[in-house]
């Protein structure tokens, strides 16, 4: 009978005495999208709404995980009350690698009965928590918007950021609250890109706060744009000549066609810089064309010059040898003679 009982006493131990000791809570997280900041050393905040379902008793919430924890006080909860709870933990002194981590959290009574919990947290660097990137534009675009996103949950203040590319470099101070996109108009100078091409160019940036820099690539799209301007000049009359330039002020390469047409006549009396391509005669009309591949930015000039002086001096030329064939044919013809009397044997003269 004795033995029954101690072994009653003893079951009773160790079954039943410690879910008498264990603290009866209910825990809820109400905060989400915890994180921490590994090369800043910024801790990651846990709001937690703490409900005792057994007597008023002191509480101490504590973890082993991270460098270190808040409250580290004793807090009081009534019986059958809720407490909401901030609970901050400090990124551990030495990290293996970022991303989420689940780790342990306790909450001790004031008789050392402890509830244990689990909590998430991301933990990333600094160059993990922004994402940049610009719209779409093109050659004919004067500005163009580029922007500057938080990704997570939490506030930077005192940002700045030194954003560069082929377009436009840029240094901003500024603060972004979480998950906040900020946009920059930038006005663009077309001369810094009229020879690029169309496609992707990476955005450069160096954001730096609290004495750390982190480094960030985006994307940047210059749409594509074809475009062949024409700019013709003519001078002269006597001396008449034509320049006619066409230039790419697209983004991508193109074929550049010029074509002038001249007369059996006018063409013995032209001259054409560059040489053409080619030159073909039809009956009375002879064409002279050039082509060229005309990568952005690049021209085709093409300068032609008739001398019509050449030719009217050649018909004052003519003219004025028949006038002087005429004139000279018209001319009167005078002739002299002279007698001389010669004494024959005869003695007649």
């Amino acid at each position: 009978m004795k033995k029954s009982i101690s072994l009653f006493l003893f079951a009773f131990i160790i079954l039943i005495l410690p879910l008498t000791l264990a603290v009866n809570l209910d825990v809820q997280k109400s905060s989400s999208d915890e994180v921490m900041l590994i090369d800043l050393n910024k801790p990651a905040v846990f709001d937690l709404s703490i409900k005792n379902n057994g007597p008023t008793d002191n509480f101490m919430i504590y973890t082993i995980f991270g460098s270190g924890y808040l409250p580290q006080e004793k807090f009081t909860i009534n019986s059958e009350q809720t407490k909401n709870v901030q609970f901050i933990v400090s990124p551990p002194y030495d990290v293996a690698r970022t991303g989420p981590v689940v780790f342990s959290y306790f909450i001790k009574g004031s008789d050392n009965s402890e509830y244990e919990g689990a909590l998430s947290v991301n933990a990333i660097n600094l160059d993990e928590a922004f994402e940049i990137g610009s719209a779409d534009f093109d050659p004919e675009s004067s500005s163009v918007d580029i922007y500057i996103k938080n990704k997570i949950n939490f506030n930077f203040e005192n940002l700045n950021a030194k954003f560069s590319s082929n377009f436009f470099t840029l240094d901003k101070s500024f603060s972004l609250a979480p998950k906040e996109t900020r946009k920059f108009e930038i006005t663009l100078d077309k001369e810094q890109f009229k020879k690029l091409t169309a496609g992707f160019y990476t955005i450069n940036s160096e954001i730096t706060t609290e004495g750390k820099t982190a480094k960030i690539e985006g994307v940047m799209k210059f749409a594509e744009k074809k475009s062949i301007t024409t700019e013709t000049e003519k001078q002269g009359f006597f001396v008449s000549a034509t320049a006619i330039t066409k230039s790419n002020d697209g983004n991508l390469p193109e074929i550049a066609q010029i074509t002038i047409q001249k007369n059996i006549i006018s063409r013995l009396f032209t001259s054409v810089n560059p040489q053409p391509d080619s030159v073909e005669r039809n009956n009375s009309k002879i064409f002279y064309s050039w082509n060229r591949e005309l990568k952005p930015g690049e021209s085709l000039a093409v300068k032609v010059r008739t001398n019509w002086f050449l030719p009217l001096i050649f018909i004052f030329l003519i003219i004025a040898i028949v006038v002087f064939v005429k004139e000279y044919a018209k001319t009167d013809l005078k002739i002299k003679k002279r007698v001389t009397f010669v004494k024959s044997k005869g003695g007649e003269f």
